[in-house]
């Protein structure tokens, strides 16, 4: 929330008592601020000599020698896959705003950063996993398919999420074919695995012994047979 007071000259005030203030509100909109983050670390030396000058080290850089920090990052990912930004649209945009970084270097943010992400995909689903209770579903999604030009297909994003852990994980996967699970979950793996009522869960888990598979719609047929023997 900004002010900004618009009052009259003070000679059509004197006199005048402030009674009340009219106020009138708008949304505004400020392009993105970049800004030039030095880190400063000073250098001692020994008045004799005795030793090498000392400094602090560098704080861990997300990409070392890149030249930007943590938050541009972001806003390149942010911007390509959120917004749907091509790279060079990016770099025009920005230069708008009076930073020019080419989309080369960028696609290299881009690149480096997903290197990273990757480790935290690792350690997500290490959690999913520890918990022993894990989710499943899966949902279409459009692909473009390169064998026909300018055509879509389905494919689907598959979701593994821990409620315990409140951890989740999506994995792409061009068919529904339900041997991505067997990827997913080790073979010596062991817990329980709550699905909804697709076909090809119990034709999966049924190789898994050590895996216990509670299916939705399972459940609601077995409270529904509970339900008539109590009639």
């Amino acid at each position: 929330m900004r002010r900004r007071v618009i009052d009259l000259p003070p000679e059509q005030t004197q006199g005048l008592v402030k009674i009340r203030e009219e106020i009138t509100e708008q949304i505004e909109y400020q392009p993105s601020r970049f800004y030039r983050l030095q880190l400063v670390r000073p250098v001692y030396a020994h008045p004799k000599k005795a030793h090498a000058p000392v400094v602090a080290a560098l704080p861990p850089q997300v990409i070392p020698q890149a030249g930007v920090g943590p938050g541009f990052i972001a806003h390149v990912l942010t911007a390509k896959y959120v917004d749907h930004l091509p790279l060079y649209r990016q770099e025009r945009i920005d230069a708008r705003g009076g930073v020019w970084i080419g989309r080369q270097a960028r696609c290299r943010y881009v690149e480096a950063a997903a290197h990273l992400l990757i480790t935290i995909r690792a350690q997500l689903i290490e959690r999913i996993l520890h918990s022993r209770y894990v989710q499943v579903d899966e949902t279409f999604t459009k692909l473009i398919d390169p064998e026909r030009r300018g055509r879509s297909r389905d494919a689907y994003l598959w979701g593994y999420h821990a409620p315990l852990e409140k951890v989740v994980v999506f994995e792409f996967s061009p068919t529904r074919s339900g041997t991505i699970l067997y990827d997913f979950f080790p073979e010596k793996w062991s817990g329980v695995v709550q699905t909804d009522g697709a076909a090809m869960y119990p034709s999966v888990f049924k190789h898994r012994p050590n895996i216990t598979h509670g299916s939705v719609a399972a459940r609601l047929c077995a409270i529904d047979r509970a339900r008539r023997r109590h009639r």
